[in-house]
């Protein structure tokens, strides 16, 4: 078998673990209410993507504003493959999950890529910040 016979096969085998499915959406234009307040508009980029939304990780952090009390860190991460077109800042729901707690909106912190060309991997979490809000 050569490289890209192993790559194939792996691309295949990968699909097969996607059992979720996801919507796409990118920040559109931010519009200003009469209070002041933001309202982001959002694009659908693409629906109906086969994915995979895992807990990668559980992590002790110290948050020295809570009196340097521990507090947990989860680390979701979202698998797609290659050809999905997912951007740092994109909101994805999970429209459908094996695990009933994935369903909901996510938002895209950082999208890695991946060694092999045979899986795309981001980084997601449920709360979003408009870039227009400055924050801490």
């Amino acid at each position: 078998m050569d490289l890209t016979q192993a790559i194939d096969t792996a691309r295949a085998l990968h699909a097969q673990t996607l059992t979720d499915t996801i919507t796409v959406e990118r920040p559109g234009p931010v519009t200003v209410g009469d209070l002041g307040d933001e309202h982001q508009e959002w694009d659908t980029v693409a629906a109906a993507i086969p994915a995979l939304l895992q807990q990668q990780s559980t992590l002790q952090a110290r948050d020295t504003a809570s009196a340097d009390e521990p507090i947990r860190v989860v680390d979701h991460i979202l698998k797609t493959s290659l050809d999905a077109d997912i951007r740092e800042g994109d909101r994805v729901t999970v429209t459908s999950s094996l695990d009933p707690r994935n369903t909901g909106t996510w938002y895209v912190g950082d999208v890695e890529r991946q060694g092999w060309a045979i899986t795309r991997r981001a980084h997601v979490t449920r709360t979003w910040h408009s870039p227009s809000t400055p924050h801490s």
